[in-house]
């Protein structure tokens, strides 16, 4: 056999069935790991989370605050008018009128908050009632203080009261701020002169802010002061956390 020809189908095989000793050489593609299933968050995505959460629970706790002590100057904003009311009454019927309070803050149907006052005709005027039993926004989030349930001083906490400091502690406010007005049951100790408008004896009313159906230490409290024989209707209020009172 021509020793040529044969050279020439040999190398004819190797290209066409064997694969050329190049393509050995050639570098393996990168090996894919598949992706871990339990990777966790990184340092810096837990502190964004952790401060996001903590500025939510300060605007939180600050818009609560804030609805508190807008109820208290509410319900103050309330009583005070009805006893602006009581002397305006007094002064066009030329007579004394009575101020009449009865019940407690969470009190239903007859047993529920009330002020009222009427004249030597007998008419009554029912000018303030607690709506805390109807769930009224203002009157779940303030409430009147009567006795036994210690609201004023634990909203204070070690803050002083208004008896303890200026103007508090002198007259013609200390006589008022040992009489309160709601008692829990009926009172009609307090009347306003039909001549001069004076109220005949003094007293205080509370008004404290409330969560739920409690009271809390740093809660807003609000306290309205009349003089005895005075005309005057003055209001005091401390806001959420706050150390010193001032008037309104």
């Amino acid at each position: 056999m021509n020793l040529k020809l044969l050279n020439k189908q040999l190398k004819k095989f190797c290209e066409t069935h064997l694969q050329s000793p190049s393509s050995t050489l050639r570098p393996r593609p990168p090996m894919k790991h598949p992706p871990n299933p339990q990777k966790g968050y990184s340092l810096i995505e837990l502190l964004v989370v952790l401060a996001i959460v903590a500025i939510l629970a300060i605007v939180g706790i600050t818009m609560i605050q804030n609805r508190q002590s807008g109820s208290v100057r509410e319900v103050m904003d309330e009583l005070e008018g009805v006893l602006t009311d009581a002397q305006v009454t007094s002064q066009v019927r030329l007579g004394d009128v009575d101020i009449i309070t009865d019940g407690t803050w969470m009190g239903t149907g007859a047993n529920a908050l009330f002020l009222t006052y009427n004249d030597a005709t007998g008419k009554t005027s029912e000018a303030f009632r607690s709506h805390f039993a109807e769930a009224q926004r203002s009157h779940m989030q303030a409430g009147i203080e009567t006795p036994g349930l210690n609201w004023y001083n634990t909203a204070l906490g070690a803050v002083p009261g208004l008896a303890s400091v200026a103007p508090g502690n002198a007259e013609p406010f200390v006589t008022a701020l040992g009489n309160p007005l709601f008692t829990g049951a009926t009172n009609k100790t307090v009347s306003v002169n039909g001549t001069n408008k004076r109220f005949t004896r003094g007293f205080y009313i509370a008004v404290v802010g409330l969560r739920g159906n409690r009271t809390y230490v740093g809660a807003p409290v609000g306290l309205i002061v009349v003089p005895n024989n005075g005309t005057g209707v003055y209001k005091f209020y401390k806001g959420p956390d706050e150390t010193t009172w001032r008037r309104l």
